[in-house]
C-alpha cells in the first residue's frame, strides 16, 4: 500500500473507535504494520502541529544575569528541545 492509502487507514482506525486489534481483525493489515503507520502518521502530523502551535520564545540573558542566577531545572525533550530554567 502507498503512504496515502496507509494514512487513510490510520484515519479510519482513529474514527472507528476500535482497538488496534479489533481494527486489524476487520481489515487486510497486520497489527505491526498498523502500529508502524500510526507512528509515521503521528510523526508527520505532530511536526506540523508543533510548527503551528509553538509559542516558545527564546529569552537571552546577559552574562550578569547568569552570574546571579542559579539553574533550577534543565529539560531535554525527545524531539531535542533543550529547556533551562534559572531562578
Amino acid at each position: 500500500m502507498k503512504k496515502e492509502e496507509m494514512f487513510t487507514m490510520v484515519e479510519a482506525w482513529h474514527k472507528s473507535g476500535l482497538t488496534k486489534q479489533q481494527f486489524v481483525n476487520e481489515h487486510p493489515i497486520t497489527y505491526h504494520k498498523l502500529n508502524y503507520w500510526i507512528g509515521q502518521y503521528n510523526k508527520m502530523n505532530l511536526t506540523k502541529e508543533q510548527a503551528r502551535k509553538s509559542n516558545f520564545q527564546e529569552i537571552c540573558l546577559s552574562e550578569k544575569d547568569f552570574i546571579s542566577s542559579q539553574k533550577i531545572l534543565e529539560l531535554t525533550t525527545l524531539s531535542g528541545t533543550h529547556i533551562v530554567i534559572y531562578s
